[in-house]
């Protein structure tokens, strides 16, 4: 019964281990759930700064009106969209790497401002009227 103690902490510690390797371990992870504001200092620790992320999935339909919206402004205004399909493996990973969990789609992250849902054109283009004033 001695012996397998060892094991039973080596195995724990071991599996810990490998279920946390892909977080990032300077991060703490933000779960976005709402509209709203993250922190200036939840922006800058994540490299959110003047970014632009569209979070959606091509099996949602409330994307599939908002992201054409968004690649016409994002090309009318000579801006740089993050656009990151969640039902792909590679962009939830990317997800993470910011340290950001998200709920909903659509939900466009702007300078750190959070809007989720669509929204038309008129709208986006006030958004981004503040973002680039």
């Amino acid at each position: 019964m001695e012996r397998v103690w060892p094991l039973l902490v080596l195995v724990i510690l071991l599996a810990w281990g490998c279920a946390n390797e892909n977080q990032p371990q300077d991060i703490p992870v933000l779960r976005i759930d709402a509209e709203g504001t993250i922190s200036q200092a939840n922006c800058s620790m994540r490299g959110l700064d003047g970014k632009v992320l569209v979070l959606e999935s091509k099996y949602c339909g409330a994307c599939r009106m908002t992201v054409p919206i968004l690649e016409g402004i994002e090309a009318e205004r000579g801006l740089d969209f993050i656009f990151l399909d969640l039902a792909e493996p590679k962009a939830r990973q990317q997800l993470e790497q910011y340290g950001i969990m998200n709920t909903y789609t659509p939900t466009v992250i702007v300078d750190c401002e959070v809007y989720i849902g669509h929204r038309s054109k008129e709208e986006f283009e006030q958004i981004f009227d503040r973002f680039e004033g």
